[in-house]
């Protein structure tokens, strides 16, 4: 399955999501490795937002806090300059 998540459109960033997502079998337990998460809100990038519908998943990743760093390093460092192109792929 392939989607488009535009990571510089959500202010609350990239953070793991440890439990209760879609990707976690009774709330607690990786079914598919880990989860990096993201909400449009960074009120909502919590258990709250996953069960109003407002969070964002990333999961499958060996190393979701190293992807989350990286993912949000990349958003600041392009919201720095919103104007200009990235001259190379990071992530």
């Amino acid at each position: 399955m392939i989607s488009v998540k535009m990571w510089d459109k959500h202010p609350a960033g990239y953070e793991q999501a440890t439990a209760c997502t879609p990707f976690h079998f009774c709330c607690c337990v990786e079914m598919c490795g880990q989860v990096a998460a993201t909400s449009v809100h960074p009120a909502c990038n919590n258990t709250c937002g996953t069960l109003l519908l407002l969070r964002r998943f990333v999961p499958g990743l060996k190393d979701a806090n190293a992807f989350c760093k990286a993912a949000n390093a990349a958003r600041d460092e392009f919201k720095l300059k919103p104007d200009q192109a990235p001259g190379a792929q990071k992530m």
